[in-house]
């Protein structure tokens, strides 16, 4: 049990022994290729369980940082007994630093996420919170890896507080929202995050969501209509377009240059006569779908 890894033109080899790597998230390689995160589980004397971030040298595996998630600060837990661990980790463009935010480790089957947001500096070990519990959720780094745009998450579906998409830069400062939009529901029990994507420049956010329903306080993750919006850093959220999608608005990708959008969508329902001659112990037939490549906004396929 371990993490293995491949040089070019070399057979896979054991990076790391560990036999507690956390299979729920993947190793991720640094962009400059010389280091590898990843997340363990551990589980203490008493059962509990936490999450652990390690940084290990891709040359050979020799360990770099180490955070563990339960010495993170907990003054603001909700329970003086409850642990926390390490969640979602990204690495920044210039592979300095890692972004990560934390869960309650009280239940290992459905850890709680606290969407708050978390610095670790490779060079000197330093860990900073930018984001206290509930003022983050999903995180991305910008093209220079100087700011982060964060799409804010909720605890539970039916909150009547907005989602927002909002800037900082990765020392904390200079905190700024950009733009609002009501609550994303996946299911009766869940909510679902929109990601936004970043202009190569840095100068704005691309970002789908679902079409709202007349009536309807929230928008449904799997609706058939998703509006793209463009977000200026300076200036005022510009509506692009309404379009039609198969798979919701998150399957909506806009490309590195943020030149083009892929998207699919359905181009004809099942004939009758497959629908009529699918048996009991076959699957029904599917849909007709096709993937659209179109402009920037969603246009032009």
């Amino acid at each position: 049990t371990g993490i293995r890894v491949r040089d070019a033109g070399a057979a896979p080899r054991l990076l790391v022994a560990e036999p507690h790597v956390w299979r729920g998230a993947d190793p991720i390689i640094s962009p400059d290729g010389q280091w590898v995160g990843y997340i363990v589980s551990v589980y203490d004397t008493q059962g509990t369980f936490t999450s652990d971030l390690h940084v290990v040298s891709w040359k050979n595996g020799a360990l770099g940082q180490l955070e563990i998630g339960n010495d993170l600060s907990v003054d603001d837990l909700p329970d003086s007994g409850e642990r926390r661990g390490v969640l979602h980790v990204t690495w920044s463009p210039n592979s300095r630093m890692i972004a990560f935010n934390t869960i309650s480790a009280a239940n290992p089957v459905q850890p709680y996420s606290y969407n708050d947001l978390w610095t670790l500096d490779i060079g000197t070990g330093a860990v900073r919170r930018l984001l206290a519990a509930e003022k983050g959720g999903g995180f991305v780094f910008s093209p220079d890896g100087t700011m982060f745009a964060v799409t804010s998450n909720f605890e539970y579906a039916g909150s009547t507080d907005k989602a927002v998409v909002k800037v900082l830069r990765t020392d904390g400062s200079g905190q700024r929202e950009l733009f609002t939009h009501p609550q994303i529901v996946a299911n009766s029990e869940n909510l679902s995050i929109a990601s936004p994507q970043w202009s190569p420049d840095g100068s704005s956010l691309f970002i789908a969501i679902p079409a709202p329903v007349a009536g309807e306080p929230s928008l449904d993750a799997n609706a058939p209509s998703a509006q793209l919006y463009r977000l200026p850093l300076d200036g005022k959220p510009e509506l692009l377009s309404m379009i039609e999608v198969a798979n919701g608005a998150q399957s909506v990708d806009w490309s590195p240059d943020a030149q083009h959008t892929a998207y699919v969508v359905t181009t004809a329902a099942p004939s009758p006569a497959a629908t009529a001659s699918s048996g009991i112990d076959y699957p029904p037939p599917l849909p007709v779908q096709d993937l659209i490549i179109a402009g920037p906004d969603g246009r032009g396929g």
